[in-house]
């Protein structure tokens, strides 16, 4: 591990790695110029993590909806909701 404020770097022994997958924009998210519903900084989301443009779908810190937890379990649920939505929607 490497502490990016001093240089100081350590070694951790683990049995698991859970990365963190998103980021945080320095800047205005590119998503806010793309037509769909924004609520601040968030992608406003149906049930299926389906955004009000058909086809599109957000999760993780993104996305929002009434009730929504921020948590990193929640994060990886919706985007197993949204993949069961995506599925549904294109039969094979």
């Amino acid at each position: 591990l490497k502490n990016t404020a001093t240089g100081e770097t350590s070694r951790l022994e683990t049995d698991y790695l859970l990365p963190n997958f998103g980021f945080h924009p320095r800047e205005e998210p590119p998503f806010k110029k793309w037509g769909l519903e924004v609520k601040g900084e968030e992608i406003s989301v149906d049930e299926n993590m389906e955004t009000s443009i058909k086809g599109i779908y957000a999760a993780g810190d993104a996305s929002t909806y009434p009730g929504k937890g921020k948590t990193i379990g929640a994060g990886f649920r919706e985007v197993e909701i949204a993949v069961n939505a995506i599925d549904e929607s294109n039969p094979k």
